[in-house]
């Protein structure tokens, strides 16, 4: 069973690095404020999700890539952060 992989942040760091988590054939759900970040990654295999916890739901692991600390800490903690759904030892 292959690992599933949320990532969270699209953008010229988080894109690159969400094509080689693909590339590498691991299960990805992704999602980014700019839709059309995500329409490659979807193409290319993805799952696009609406939240980041709507992504962390069943990742073992999440990738941050976001522009800034107040980004960060909504992604993480915030109502709809990956904190609300990220299962114990992810």
């Amino acid at each position: 069973m292959t690992a599933r992989v949320a990532m969270i942040g699209l953008g010229r760091m988080g894109g690159p690095m969400t094509d080689h988590v693909l590339a590498a054939g691991f299960d990805t759900v992704v999602v980014d404020v700019d839709e059309a970040a995500m329409a490659p990654r979807v193409a290319a295999g993805a799952v696009a999700a609406s939240t980041p916890a709507a992504a962390a739901d069943g990742a073992g692991y999440v990738g941050v890539v976001v522009l800034d600390d107040a980004q960060a800490i909504d992604v993480v903690d915030g109502p709809d952060g990956v904190l609300r759904t990220l299962a114990p030892g992810a």
